[in-house]
């Protein structure tokens, strides 16, 4: 299981600096991941990432430990989970204005017996298709 470094400093009490990107694209996250950027927000809900487009970025975030964090477009499971699904750490929902609409954000995001989030097994990991895609072994 890899390691949530971005955790690990927010626990610690130690600053975690961040950036969002609002377009697809891994070079540019992979790059960010460079800078020093401890985790990166892929917006869904202002951008043009989609749940097939996140998958890429999230892998170029994962090469050097920077924290990929999504915002989807709204609080519903279904539109959750495809991003935790292909690798999301995280997921910073919208319009959470009440303790109900929290309590389903958890209920969406955790595995029983503290939620409802569904287990899935798809393709290898997006690390690997990453670096399958790109030509590196």
């Amino acid at each position: 299981m890899r390691e949530n470094t971005l955790k690990q400093q927010l626990y610690a009490g130690q600053a975690a600096f961040g950036v969002m990107c609002t377009f697809p694209s891994p070079p540019v996250v992979e790059m960010l991941g460079y800078l020093g950027f401890d985790w990166i927000l892929l917006d869904n809900e202002h951008g043009s990432i989609t749940v097939d487009t996140a998958e890429a970025c999230i892998a170029a975030a994962e090469l050097n430990g920077m924290a990929p964090i999504v915002r989807p477009v709204g609080n519903k499971p279904e539109i959750i989970a495809p991003f935790l699904d292909r690798g999301a750490w995280g997921v910073q929902v919208p319009h959470v204005n009440t303790a109900d609409e929290a309590r389903a954000v958890v209920d969406a995001v955790k595995y029983g017996p503290e939620g409802h989030r569904g287990i899935f097994r798809g393709p290898p990991g997006p690390l690997w298709l990453y670096r399958h895609h790109r030509g590196l072994r």
